[in-house]
Order: structure tokens, then C-alpha cells, then sequence
């Protein structure tokens, strides 16, 4: 995995410091699900035969983020991240708006957010070659 972030103040304003945060990240996962003679035969009661399970893709994320101060006590955040997997695509933009409110000070904080996400299929979900187990 490799994975790259650079985050600070891009601008003072009046109710505080604008900041932002870029980042990137590369990484592969890996499935090496090998089984022993007897699980490959169903010799082993009670399970079914099965068949071995060898597995890789890799994943490049992308991500940005703004925090902009508009009063001392009310904040507003918008971010995005979008991932490319090289076996189910691209997915996207996906944005997050928050807010982050402290009306009395250090004593109360009200926070809201939205958000988009992805979840994407796991490789076992997505291969063919997969054993298929009960």
C-alpha cells in the first residue's frame, strides 16, 4: 500500500484558518485461499468438496476536503473521495457535506453531515472461479 496525504491552513480568515486536505492512496488486496487434499476430494465429513480460491486486484483512491470556518462557532466541511478498482470500475465522486455548530461554547456542539458512499463487491462475490460453499 501506498498512501499519500498533505493537509494545512490555506487561508486566514476572519473566524478562523481555511483548511484543506488532498490526498491519494494505492493498494492491492490479495485472496490466497488454498485447501488440502481432503477438502479438495470431500473426504472431511460434513463439508462439500471445494476448490481453491486465488485472488488479486488493486485499488487507486482519490480524496480532497475544505474546512471553511464561517462564524468562531459554526463550521462547514465539503469533501470528496472516489475509488478506481481494476476489477468492478470506477465509482465515481463521492461528496460528504458537514456542519459543525458549538453554540455555547465548548459546552454544546451540534454536528450534521451527507454523504454518498460506495461499498464494493468483495472478490469472492465477483469471480467465477470462486467455490461455491454451503
Amino acid at each position: 500500500m501506498i498512501d499519500a496525504n498533505v493537509a494545512g491552513a490555506v487561508y486566514d480568515l476572519p473566524a478562523g484558518p481555511l483548511a484543506a486536505s488532498v490526498g491519494a492512496e494505492w493498494r492491492r488486496e490479495n485472496i490466497d485461499n488454498r485447501h488440502d487434499s481432503a477438502l479438495l476430494t470431500g473426504a472431511i465429513f460434513p463439508f462439500n468438496v471445494t476448490s481453491n480460491f486465488i485472488s488479486e486486484r488493486t485499488i487507486v483512491s482519490y480524496n480532497a476536503e475544505l474546512n471553511v470556518p464561517i462564524l468562531r462557532s459554526l463550521s462547514v466541511s465539503l469533501a470528496g473521495r472516489g475509488e478506481d478498482f481494476d476489477d468492478v470500475g470506477n465509482t465515481g465522486l463521492k461528496p460528504r457535506v458537514s456542519a459543525r455548530w458549538e453554540p455555547l461554547a465548548k459546552e454544546l456542539t451540534i454536528r450534521g453531515s451527507w454523504a454518498q458512499g460506495f461499498i464494493a463487491p468483495g472478490q469472492q462475490q465477483i469471480s467465477v472461479d470462486a467455490p461455491f460453499q454451503t
